[in-house]
């Protein structure tokens, strides 16, 4: 037969860096999975931006996470499928 696995993972960033971030991020939410000896195959984004930030520099902060986030996913066989901002 087959196994689906759910898992979720939410933490606040703790690095500058919205690149070095988003790697981390992605690489933390496929362990769950991995550590359960599965591949992971699909992910959701859930990312949160400071209301604080310009308008601009919100922008480029999310684009540079989800962005390095997916070549993540991607460079493990796993596809962002969707998710939420705020």
């Amino acid at each position: 037969g087959h196994v689906l696995v759910h898992t979720l993972d939410y933490f606040r960033s703790f690095l500058s860096d919205p690149y070095v971030f988003g790697r981390v991020a992605a690489a933390h939410a496929m362990s769950d999975v991995h550590a359960m000896g599965l591949p992971a195959r699909g992910a959701l984004a859930l990312a949160v931006v400071p209301h604080a930030a310009a308008e601009e520099v919100a922008e480029e902060t999310l684009e540079a996470m989800l962005a390095v986030g997916a070549d993540a996913l991607t460079e493990d066989g796993c596809v962002l499928v969707g998710g939420h901002t705020c």
